[in-house]
């Protein structure tokens, strides 16, 4: 279900070139649930097409523990290609990997939660997004979904 590099580049040519906006949201997205899908839901109203990377498995571990995630990256994958507004999966792991995914896209539009940005972070991308003239957007969360702090039984 995941989209390689190349494959996705050659999409995101395609959809600049009809000009479409491509946004692009990033994350682990675990265990999805309601959060995720308002997520999503706020990323679509933004952008003609919508990519989600996700983080790898190794890099899960490097952002939340040993314990995750709790579903593998291709199992991450195929629940999100079947949602709606969802039109690309692709993978990424790190943060410099991430930056390339950014820059090699071109995004009109980079989504994050909100809770990303209160942590302190920065919103990698933002300013090579921002300097094409795309925006970046701290989506709403729904409280109480989050399964960053979940621990597996």
């Amino acid at each position: 279900m995941l989209v390689r590099r190349e494959e996705l580049l050659e999409f995101c040519r395609i959809w600049h070139e009809a000009g479409l906006r491509v946004g692009l949201a990033n994350g682990c997205f675990d265990c999805f649930h309601p959060g995720h899908a308002f997520l999503i839901e706020q990323a679509r109203l933004r952008c003609d097409r919508l990519v989600v990377a996700l983080d790898t498995d190794e890099g899960v571990r490097a952002l939340k523990g040993p314990q995750r995630p709790l579903w593998g990256l291709q199992t991450r994958a195929a629940t999100l290609a079947g949602r709606p507004g969802v039109d690309l999966t692709t993978s990424f792991c790190g943060r410099s990997e991430l930056l390339e995914l950014v820059v090699q896209m071109r995004p009109g539009v980079l989504v994050k939660g909100r809770e990303y940005a209160g942590a302190g972070q920065e919103v990698v991308g933002r300013d090579e997004v921002l300097s094409l003239g795309g925006e970046v957007v701290l989506a709403e969360m729904l409280q109480g979904w989050s399964t960053t702090g979940r621990r597996t039984q």
